[in-house]
């Protein structure tokens, strides 16, 4: 992305900053001199170091600035706020959700929606990364939206978590065991009980076995 502002000119108007980098102090003190605008509130991104501040800080530092994460955020200091994927990125929202906040985001993720990425690539190649991140996005906004099924009670999202994660099992070459599991939920709470059958079948021979529903799913999943 920096790389993209830096060659091309494009979007001139986001501020990239890099997670890993920002735990090293001289990339911190870079930052506050090429961007005064943004709020740094210690001498680092480390939540246990001396100096060091977390997340959560950093996103209270700098209230009205829109965050978007890309390629997920470090392990061990999550934010309080919520995280919504859109496009190939997530988004920090800084409200507590509701129906119209919950609908704004899901015009925006269906209108981000990164294009299917279709064809058979050599392994390691950069396409079949590429691939990978696309189709993985894209089950992301099934994820979300069948989190929001499950909060709400509502069914609209039950029917759209449902509709992406279907697409996504029938038309990603290789689907992530996660987004069967993800499926089979999804027709199970909607009562498409053959559907959760076949998607749990699908998911079971590739699940890891710190999977704790592993007996309850391969249950569901028994004739």
């Amino acid at each position: 992305l920096r790389a993209a502002q830096a060659c091309t000119g494009a979007r001139g108007d986001l501020l990239v900053v890099d997670q890993e980098l920002l735990t090293y102090p001289w990339y911190v003190e870079r930052l506050r001199r090429a961007s005064p605008a943004l709020r740094l509130p210690g001498t680092r991104w480390h939540p246990s170091a001396p100096g060091g501040f977390r997340l959560d800080a950093l996103l209270a530092a700098n209230p009205r600035v829109p965050v978007v994460a890309c390629g997920g955020l470090k392990e061990g200091d999550p934010p309080a706020r919520r995280l919504r994927p859109v496009g190939l990125c997530e988004e920090l929202g800084g409200d507590d959700g509701g129906d119209a906040a919950d609908d704004a985001w899901w015009q925006r993720a269906t209108a981000a929606a990164p294009p299917a990425l279709r064809g058979t690539f050599a392994a390691g190649a950069w396409e079949t990364v590429a691939q990978r991140d696309v189709w993985n996005a894209r089950a992301r906004v099934g994820l979300h939206a069948l989190e929001l099924g499950i909060s709400t009670g509502q069914r609209r999202w039950l029917e759209r978590a449902h509709a992406v994660l279907s697409a996504a099992t029938t038309e990603d070459p290789a689907p992530a065991p996660q987004t069967w599991k993800n499926l089979g939920i999804a027709a199970g709470r909607l009562g498409r009980d053959d559907e959760m059958r076949a998607a749990f079948r699908a998911y079971l021979p590739q699940a890891p076995a710190s999977d704790v529903d592993l007996a309850t799913l391969r249950a569901l999943a028994a004739p």
